[in-house]
């Protein structure tokens, strides 16, 4: 197979449907597995991957933001009946003529892009009516049906749910937003239905602005449009109690609220650890039953440290203690040797 580039099939799709006007032009492919579904088109690595898949047959299908005029004109033409009348027949009781009519199919139509897509041979016989009852390739093509059936059950789940949140966002806003002024009609009157202006668009003056006149309220607010007759003026002394004179300190111990630190089990199992040094830290976490609080492994080793510093005191400030040591042994013994 020769190699393809996006714009071939791209161009193709052009000549066969009409000019498309929008940016966003999708394109698909079938995929052998009919699992996965369809696979995008972007760029000329994905057609050459699509080309070694489908060696035999291959079926592109494109999709668009807005229609054709081709398409547009397709989807307007209304469905198309086949009705046949028989001839009049008589009876011998009566002589009353009785027509009978018998209602068929409708017809299949066909435009280009199907034609294209589905590989059908109809572009090379001259002789092939496109108003041919009963006729379809795409009965024949039931992964083909399958898919489309889901593009358009995705189409419409996507549009309902934009439309929900649309909704949504509507009565939230309505909700949120209160008027805190009373406004008079002729302020809030819009004319924006009499005249041939965007409904978006701003006025021409502030007073056309009445976006400014709702707001939300979070604090009661005084600014220059406060109505002051609202008010009930209330006479109180600047200093309302004695408590204002107190002055905080910090209680750096207090008997209430004790937390279960390390630092507090290492108090109360201090005897314990210096009885048994190497106390381990499963039996440690056994202080659940006595507090009813669960520590963890961690909170155990810390609470051991924390106990063996306070009985041995800390290695940092034995060796500090060094050097004073060592020069009270040399002053009483000046003559003698230390090594450590």
């Amino acid at each position: 197979m020769d190699k393809m580039s996006y714009f071939e099939i791209a161009d193709d799709y052009v000549m066969d449907c009409g000019s498309y006007k929008t940016k966003d032009f999708l394109m698909y492919y079938l995929n052998t597995k009919f699992e996965e579904g369809l696979v995008q088109l972007k760029d000329d690595k994905d057609v050459n991957e699509m080309l070694k898949k489908h060696s035999n047959v291959l079926d592109v299908y494109t999709t668009a933001a807005q229609m054709s005029t081709l398409e547009a004109q397709l989807e307007a033409q209304p469905s198309m009946v086949a009705t046949h009348i028989s001839p009049t027949k008589t009876t011998n009781s009566s002589q009353n003529e009785i027509i009978v009519s018998e209602t068929q199919q409708p017809f299949s139509l066909y435009d280009s892009f199907e034609e294209s897509g589905l590989g059908s041979d109809t572009n090379e016989d001259e002789t092939h009516e496109k108003d041919e009852i009963n006729y379809s390739d795409i009965d024949d093509d039931g992964e083909l049906k399958t898919s489309q059936t889901a593009l358009l059950i995705y189409g419409k789940e996507l549009e309902l749910l934009k439309k929900n949140l649309v909704e949504n966002f509507l009565i939230g806003s309505s909700e949120h937003v209160v008027e805190t002024h009373n406004t008079n009609v002729d302020e809030t009157y819009s004319s924006y239905e009499e005249s041939d202006g965007d409904v978006n668009s701003p006025g021409e003056s502030e007073e056309d602005d009445i976006r400014g006149k709702k707001y939300k309220v979070i604090v009661p607010v005084v600014d220059e449009v406060t109505d002051w007759s609202k008010w009930e003026w209330v006479v109180r002394n600047k200093v309302c109690y004695k408590c204002c004179f107190q002055r905080g300190y910090l209680q750096e111990e207090h008997g209430k609220n004790i937390q279960l630190t390390a630092d507090f089990i290492a108090d109360e199992m201090l005897s314990i650890f210096k009885a048994r040094p190497h106390w381990p830290a499963k039996k440690i976490q056994g202080v659940k039953e006595k507090y009813k609080v669960i520590i963890g492994k961690w909170m155990a080793y810390k609470a051991k440290s924390y106990a063996h510093k306070k009985l041995h005191g800390s290695m940092k400030d034995h060796y500090s203690n060094m050097g004073s040591y060592l020069k009270a042994l040399k002053d009483a013994n000046p003559n003698s040797t230390f090594s450590l």
